[in-house]
């Protein structure tokens, strides 16, 4: 009661003889009444609720029925395999290169196999088609936990990545040997290192499988061919001959498999790689799946269903979050119509870890539809490294599409030292586009005709339109998407600072 019926009772109370008692009886009369018409805190009836994940009874005892348990049970493993699918995007990624790299394409570890044409960088993930990739893939757990990488003096770019793309250290003019060579050990997490190691650089990852790549950035023949022949990989203290062989035209895939054959490479990668505790509870939603460190991959034909859904739900969310972001970060900012974005905005590339989150959106924004992270790429290196601008829609906001015809004008003096380039790439798989041209890129040291006020237009087409120079033009294919890319090698002061600008991909009517 409140305070002033307390009171009211008080008073009632210290009246005398029969009065009082039968006051007394009519307040308790009053109340029990007053009871009877209001029902029981803890009296329940069943009850029904309509929501997303379909029909959820309770019984008049509050407990769920067996029926809504189960419901449940199975939307949370289902809702799980979803997010585990976008948990282990770019761990896929890594490793369906790796198991190209040690099946069809015949590497062993430390083989440095070499992606000079456009034929052999086909099946990689958004790929260039100027520069010479020179990719390795290891087991640190096969080595001891630790492993030697020698790289040589020159214009190179490379690094080193774990599973999760993770930037173990950067190589080459953006490493810490800034393009005048070094020894590396790469030692697993938690390996002992030993004293008089005679490296120059001592780094960590930790994760067993790691990738190590470098780009040849000379157009020199000669002076390229020197520096891929003096690359070294070996054990510690076990240093030996290295095979280097260029790609074999062989049929890959780069790209995320789809359906069951995603959740096999997930569990390949589990098995091979230390557990870490951060994705430990990704981890318990898969064994509820039949995903399991050390043990067989054989899910039931319910798990696979569920499975598969998963990751045709997780596919279109990567897809959408990659092409489509929900806070583009545009590089010409004071132009809201621009449809140049960043590809890569995590905060951090080395732990993928923000002040107050794990960055699974951005990484994963990046890690579908590219491959390999270095730590210069998210810093603003004036007259040096590598900056990527993507364009997925065109001026009027509509998706790129192959049956129709677009321009680009790329304006005078584009702000690099190196050379420019515009790569298109097929939307389904993220590789370069195959077209019967046999063409996907235009660059600034190829011969293109410019214009009368030094600008260049681009065509991208289906066909050529008339007066179009062979040069300046990339052929699309009709009834599929596709996207570009635009990269700066070694980009200047007017790349960061803006005053350069270059207009949106304009379809041509």
């Amino acid at each position: 009661m409140s305070r002033g019926s307390s009171g009211s009772a008080n008073r009632l109370v210290k009246q005398s003889g029969n009065h009082m008692e039968r006051t007394t009886y009519l307040v308790i009369a009053s109340c029990c009444a007053l009871a009877a018409c209001i029902p029981l805190a803890n009296a329940q009836e069943s009850t029904r609720h309509e929501t997303r994940s379909g029909i959820l009874d309770f019984e008049a005892n509050g407990y769920p029925t067996d029926e809504t348990v189960t419901r449940v049970r199975e939307e949370i493993d289902y809702q799980r395999a979803v997010q585990a699918y976008i948990h282990f995007v770019p761990a896929v990624a890594i490793m369906q290169w790796r198991n190209a790299h040690f099946g069809p394409l015949g590497g062993k570890a430390g083989d440095l196999i070499v992606y000079r044409t456009t034929e052999q960088k086909l099946p990689i993930i958004t790929a260039n088609d100027t520069t010479t990739y020179v990719i390795t893939f290891a087991e640190l757990s096969d080595t001891g936990g630790l492993l030697m990488y020698e790289v040589p003096p020159g214009p190179t770019g490379g690094g080193i990545n774990d599973l999760w793309q993770r930037t173990v250290s950067d190589t080459g003019m953006v490493g810490p040997d800034r393009g005048k060579g070094g020894k590396f050990l790469i030692v697993l997490d938690g390996t002992k290192v030993p004293e008089n190691h005679g490296a120059d650089f001592v780094v960590t990852s930790k994760t067993s499988t790691i990738l190590i790549g470098t780009r040849i950035l000379t157009p020199d023949p000669v002076e390229g061919q020197r520096i891929l022949n003096a690359h070294k990989i070996h054990g510690l203290g076990k240093e030996s001959a290295i095979r280097i062989f260029e790609a074999p035209n062989r049929d890959w895939e780069g790209h995320h498999p789809r359906g069951l054959e995603y959740w096999k490479v997930v569990h390949q990668s589990i098995d091979l790689n230390p557990l870490e505790e951060r994705d430990m509870a990704v981890l318990q939603g898969l064994k509820n799946l039949g995903i399991e460190k050390g043990k067989p991959f054989n899910p039931t034909a319910a798990q696979k269903k569920m499975l598969e859904e998963a990751a045709l739900v997780g596919e279109t969310w990567a897809m959408g979050n990659s092409f489509l972001k929900p806070n583009p970060v545009k590089h010409w900012t004071d132009d809201p119509k621009s449809q140049w974005q960043f590809i890569l905005f995590m905060q951090s590339p080395l732990d993928q870890m923000a002040k107050t989150h794990m960055e699974i959106d951005a990484r994963t924004a990046y890690t579908y539809e590219a491959i390999t992270v270095t730590e210069a790429s998210t810093m603003n290196l004036v007259d040096a490294g590598i900056q990527y601008l993507a364009a997925y829609k065109d001026d009027a906001g509509k998706w790129l599409d192959g049956a129709k015809a677009y321009e680009l004008v790329v304006p005078k003096d584009v702000p690099m030292l190196n050379f420019w380039s515009v790569v298109l790439y097929d939307n389904d798989t993220r590789c370069m586009i195959v077209n019967p041209q046999g063409k996907t890129e235009v660059n600034s040291r190829q011969k293109l005709v410019k214009n009368a006020d030094g600008s260049v237009r681009l065509v991208f087409s289906p066909t050529k339109p008339d007066g179009v120079p062979d040069a300046n033009w990339i052929q699309t294919n009709p009834k599929k998407g596709f996207f570009a890319y635009f990269r700066w090698y070694s980009p200047s002061k007017a790349f960061f600072d803006r005053s350069w600008k270059m207009g949106n991909i304009k379809e041509i009517r």
